[in-house]
């Protein structure tokens, strides 16, 4: 009798495991690369409907089958929530076009923060900082001061050879938001709620483009003042 409860009891427990296993959410990849525009079918499987959402979806979306769309160079987390097992796969937008390298310098740091960062200007004027030949492709990064020496917005300077190139550079990392007063405006984000910048192109002459950094301004999200201070301090 005792040995016919014991086997019981063990096939009630393999049973009882079989089906928790089941339920559970069987994710063999749990991580991708892509680049922007392109998709990826998440490989997940479960006795239970699933559900997918992405953290940020300004990097990526995803849909209710798992399909997961790239939109802007970053990371994101997408997670997959079941009755009763909840998992994560990691989703990287790498970028395909590296025409110069965004500088690391944050809006209201500090003049001597940016030159332990970029290192001795090769221009100082009253309104900025100078630094030429950025990259193959951009001449100059301008960097904009305010009275308290803190950055208010940056520039650079980009050879018009390169117009193709930039284009997809931006295009890869902001959302385009349209073309006004001759700029072409991008956001960081998919909402003016959400802003935090704004990046404009404009055609500074024949040769060169200005892609301009600003903080967004609710006022004036085209920010024109930057871009003519910048203007003024590249004639300098």
């Amino acid at each position: 009798m005792r040995k016919l409860s014991f086997i019981l009891m063990v096939v009630l427990a393999v049973s009882f495991t079989g089906c928790k296993k089941e339920k559970l959410i069987t994710l063999p990849m749990t991580s991708t690369t892509l680049h922007h525009g392109e998709t990826y079918q998440i490989a997940a499987e479960c006795e239970n409907p699933i559900t997918y959402s992405s953290a940020n979806e300004y990097h990526a979306k995803v849909s209710s089958s798992g399909l997961v769309t790239a939109k802007f160079v970053g990371n994101t987390i997408v997670t997959l929530q079941s009755e009763e097992d909840t998992k994560t796969f990691s989703v990287t937008v790498s970028p395909m076009s590296n025409l110069y390298a965004e500088p690391n310098i944050s809006f209201g740091e500090t003049k001597n923060s940016v030159i332990s960062k970029l290192g001795t200007p090769d221009a100082t004027t009253d309104d900025g900082l100078g630094y030429n030949n950025y990259s193959s492709a951009a001449q100059m990064l301008l960097v904009l001061l305010d009275e308290h020496d803190k950055v208010k917005g940056y520039g650079v300077i980009v050879k018009s050879s390169y117009t193709s190139e930039l284009s997809d550079f931006l295009g890869e990392r902001y959302d385009y938001v349209g073309y006004s007063n001759e700029i072409f405006v991008y956001r960081n984000a998919l909402t003016n709620a959400e802003t935090t910048m704004v990046v404009g192109m404009q055609l500074y002459n024949v040769n060169y483009w200005m892609v301009v950094y600003a903080p967004y301004d609710s006022k004036d999200n085209l920010n024109i003042a930057s871009f003519d201070e910048l203007m003024k301090m590249l004639e300098k």
